[in-house]
């Protein structure tokens, strides 16, 4: 039998709890299915915490509780042994956990709110950023009907499928089921309709079914590791997740699911550099890779970060998309302790106008300070005078913003008419850190290739 043929065998047959790790007894609806978790524990919230909710946050391995002030600050008294280390900010309780395979939900019983954190066995079926590639597959392209609106069954489901339109597309799935050149296609997709409903049994049949040679054995078997992580950190992982030889669309997708495998399992600078370098796979689900271009930055360690910067530079969206703030925030920060705070600050003021009112203050505030540490007087005058304009009279007080102002003194440039700072800034700027990012990228070129002449570590 081949691994992937193994695959539900090895999910279903595996303990299902860790040693001292008692099951839920009955779960309420929206918890992970017995066969998803790994581990499981619920701690009771504060008195008065019905009206409490919760983001879950698990490519950062986090987790947000939104509860009173007072309740938050009561939180030391309770122990998590998914997620050991806790902050309060505010009425926010901000749980950081040991995995990234997380899930999480809030319980009623008896009048009393509980927190039940589940870490999983395959990787969380994340909403927004984190999600995995939802792409579309051209039928034309790969040989399975006309563009759209489609000629065959599995064309007019994809058609829909693409338009959102679920309904319909299962329908025509269903029927290009009896088509022998389409029906493996449309049991994946079948598959990915099942998974998308939360429905990991359904789908674990499909994608089984699929069977396992030839391209829709290959996404079969991705689908399946990601599905119930029987394959994540194993010597098959990779070869699994080998896109060599798929055409596009799908070569890009697989690309990205293995980008997206590592980054769960906290190989973040693995995740970076296979992003990078297939750069172009990015264009299929730009904000999966921003958000690990992201995670990459803002890890504690070097390697990590550099390889987020890389991946930072190469997308193309880095300066408009939904987490274009983010990414400023990170970048400049990366950019600043590699010793190019220039680039960190035009970063930072392309990226002003995503920042969040709340945070606007910091946000000018750091921008300035890069400035200044690059010793840009003129650019850090800029950005005071910009502040003038969207900050308090209280905000622009502060010790910090005295503090740079100080700086800006004795210097006569600040009052002289100065241009904006153009987005080509940033490419200007460029240059500042490609020197710095070689001489990691060596480092880390010469680690990989360490590694890889290690044998592989499968996983307990």
């Amino acid at each position: 039998m081949s691994f992937a043929a193994m695959i539900l065998t090895i999910a279903w047959a595996a303990p299902v709890f860790a040693a001292g790790t008692p099951p839920p007894a009955a779960p309420d609806d929206g918890a992970p299915r017995l066969a998803d978790i790994l581990t499981w524990e619920e701690i009771p919230l504060p008195a008065r915490s019905q009206q409490a909710t919760i983001e879950v946050d698990a490519m950062g391995a986090r987790i947000i509780v939104h509860l009173s002030p007072r309740g938050a600050a009561t939180w030391r008294e309770k122990a998590s042994a998914i997620c050991p280390r806790h902050r309060v900010e505010g009425s926010r309780l901000i749980l950081e956990c040991r995995s990234r395979q997380l899930a999480a939900r809030i319980s009623h019983r008896k009048g009393r709110a509980s927190l039940a954190i589940y870490e999983l066995r395959g990787l969380p079926d994340s909403p927004g950023f984190d999600a995995a590639p939802k792409t579309f597959w051209d039928p034309s392209v790969l040989g399975l009907g006309s563009s759209c609106p489609g000629d065959s069954a599995f064309a007019r489901g994809e058609c829909a499928l693409a338009q959102g339109w679920k309904a319909e597309a299962l329908r025509q799935f269903e029927e290009a089921l009896q088509d022998p050149k389409t029906r493996r296609p449309a049991l994946i997709r079948l598959g990915d309709l099942a998974a998308w409903s939360g429905d990991t049994v359904g789908a674990g049949e499909r994608y089984q079914e699929a069977g396992w040679a030839g391209t829709w054995g290959r996404l079969a078997a991705a689908r399946l590791c990601e599905l119930f992580g029987a394959c994540l950190g194993r010597r098959e992982e990779r070869r699994i997740f080998d896109p060599a030889g798929l055409p596009e669309p799908l070569r890009g997708e697989l690309t990205l699911r293995h980008a997206r495998a590592l980054a769960f399992r906290g190989e973040l600078e693995a995740a970076a550099a296979i992003l990078t370098k297939e750069a172009s796979s990015c264009g299929l689900a730009p904000d999966l890779c921003s958000r690990i271009a992201v995670e990459a930055m803002r890890s504690d360690r070097p390697l990590d970060t550099t390889a987020g910067l890389s991946l930072y530079l190469r997308l193309p969206d880095r300066t408009s998309g939904p987490l274009t703030f983010d990414l400023s925030q990170s970048a400049a920060e990366v950019a600043a302790a590699l010793g190019a705070p220039i680039f960190g600050a035009n970063v930072l003021a392309i990226a002003s106008d995503f920042a969040p009112a709340t945070k606007l203050d910091a946000h000018l505030r750091r921008t300035a300070e890069l400035y200044l540490e690059g010793d840009d007087r003129v650019r850090a005058g800029v950005i005071v005078d910009f502040a003038r304009g969207r900050l308090s009279r209280g905000a622009l007080g502060s010790k910090a913003w005295l503090a740079i102002h100080q700086r800006l003194l004795p210097s006569k440039e600040v009052d002289a008419p100065i241009p904006g700072v153009p987005e080509a800034a940033l490419l200007e700027a460029e240059r500042e850190v490609a020197a710095a990012l070689r001489a990691v990228q060596e480092a880390a070129s010469l680690r990989s290739q360490n590694h890889d002449a290690a044998p592989a570590r499968d996983s307990q």
